[in-house]
């Protein structure tokens, strides 16, 4: 029987509707295959970077996390500025999930490994800065005594991604799309070493994290990054001075009049780097101390610090 007017036999239809089929996979394919050949060059993504602070215009609150292999511990912080009057750091020792430096609403609360007491200091703001150095990627943080607000021209946090990139004897460079419009930024030294940079170029900052790795697959620095509308708005909070009263011995420090009291003043936020130390790491014990005013009974303070762990974790746990 022949087909009625207008319809085709079905095998013809299979036939063409396979044809189809197979001409949109091509199709498909090929996208997929431009999209593919449209992602950025690892010189592209790298002139995305740039120096990022509070008070940049596009910015209007900001997070972040880091992690330095600095002595044998390694130092983590968590710094969130929500607004001109709302601007927090936590810095402690990676892995202790407790601080022992606490900055915000104008004060510094300092837990003093000398003498296992709290330090207050008024009028005080936070400092972070994230950056190469000749020794490598460091996160530098502490505090600064401040009288009233802080300057507006003075940025308390201060992150140089085109610092950041700049590892030393790069030999490669390659771009990995990880999915949504992001990319993985991977540098490989010369030496053996990784540095891994994420990069959104559709936020207001392109560069969300960045990590660097030894050639054995240690991690040596970490951070992450987030802004505006993906900042947390929850309150942070700080340690209650009747808490830690009904605890530590609270020792009201003076704000510093002289460079001397000040270099003493960073020493004591830099002791803790020096706990767990073996005898290759005397020189950098030695070098804390001298920060902080002479030389340090290392057991002691250790001994002190790992007493009051557990009621810093209870205190002043480090923000997750």
């Amino acid at each position: 029987m022949s087909s009625p007017r207008g319809r085709r036999p079905i095998g013809m239809r299979a036939r063409m509707a396979g044809a189809v089929l197979v001409g949109a996979l091509a199709a498909l394919s090929g996208a997929l295959t431009v999209l593919a050949q449209e992602a950025p060059s690892a010189e592209a993504l790298e002139k995305m970077a740039r120096v990022v602070t509070e008070l940049d215009p596009q910015i209007d609150a900001i997070e972040l996390r880091s992690f330095s292999a600095i002595g044998p511990r390694g130092a983590q912080t968590y710094f969130r500025y929500i607004s001109p009057d709302q601007y927090f750091l936590f810095g402690g020792l990676a892995g202790d999930q407790a601080a022992y430096l606490v900055v915000g609403e104008g004060k510094a609360i300092l837990y003093d490994v000398r003498r296992g007491n709290i330090a207050l200091l008024r009028s005080a703001v936070p400092l972070l800065s994230a950056e190469m150095d000749t020794g490598g990627a460091v996160a530098r943080w502490g505090f600064k005594s401040a009288p009233g607000a802080p300057k507006e021209s003075q940025a308390l946090l201060r992150v140089d991604f085109p610092s950041l990139l700049q590892y030393p004897n790069i030999v490669s460079r390659q771009v990995e799309s990880i999915g949504g419009g992001k990319f993985r930024l991977v540098q490989t030294s010369g030496l053996g070493g990784h540095l891994i940079a994420t990069v959104d170029p559709q936020k207001p900052v392109a560069f969300t994290g960045l990590e660097i790795w030894s050639k054995e697959g240690q991690l040596l620095f970490d951070l992450a990054l987030r802004v505006n509308e993906q900042v947390p708005t929850g309150k942070i909070s700080l340690p209650e001075m009747k808490s830690l009263r009904a605890r530590f011995k609270i020792e009201q420090k003076p704000v510093p009049t002289d460079m001397i009291s000040a270099m003493r003043l960073v020493g004591l936020t830099l002791l803790p780097l020096g706990f767990g130390a073996g005898p290759a790491g005397l020189k950098f014990r030695d070098g804390l101390g001298q920060w902080a005013g002479g030389k340090a009974d290392w057991p002691a303070m250790e001994a002190k610090y790992a007493r009051d762990l557990p009621m810093l974790r209870q205190l002043m746990p480090m923000p997750q």
